[in-house]
């Protein structure tokens, strides 16, 4: 079993400049809360697999993400898309879950650092665009 959810040194590197600099309130958060922010900008990324390089050394423990609220919600995010039953038995396994969670992550990360160079680290513009995919995948 999954003791540890890791994400590359970059993405570490890069999750402490973002709480620096209070993008979203990121300053207040612990990294579980910043990983499933990170699940859900990356979740709709269609090479998120297939581009995950895999990394060692954790970033926080799965126990984290145990209890029941925080396994709804990565639960919940995971299956946003899923249209039929059969899939969503998929996302049964915790197993199964943190290693895709692991995916979207990195997908996400990947997205928030191009966004955040192509605005230059402006935070009201960066913060705009987050939002607007945010609401959009809502929908």
């Amino acid at each position: 079993m999954i003791k540890t959810i890791s994400i590359s040194d970059e993405n570490k590197k890069f999750a402490e400049e973002l709480k620096e600099a209070n993008l979203l309130g990121f300053n207040g958060l612990d990294n579980k809360d910043i990983f499933l922010f990170m699940v859900a900008l990356g979740i709709n990324e269609p090479t998120a697999e297939a581009n995950y390089k895999g990394v060692s050394g954790g970033w926080f423990r799965t126990e984290t993400l145990e209890n029941d609220d925080e396994s709804n919600h990565l639960y919940y995010l995971l299956t946003m898309g899923v249209a039929n039953e059969e899939e969503i038995e998929k996302y049964v396994d915790l197993e199964t879950n943190y290693i895709k969670a692991q995916y979207y992550a990195d997908a996400g990360f990947k997205m928030l650092k191009q966004i955040y160079n192509e605005e230059r680290g402006n935070i009201e513009a960066i913060e705009r665009r987050l939002l607007s995919i945010l609401e959009i995948r809502k929908q």
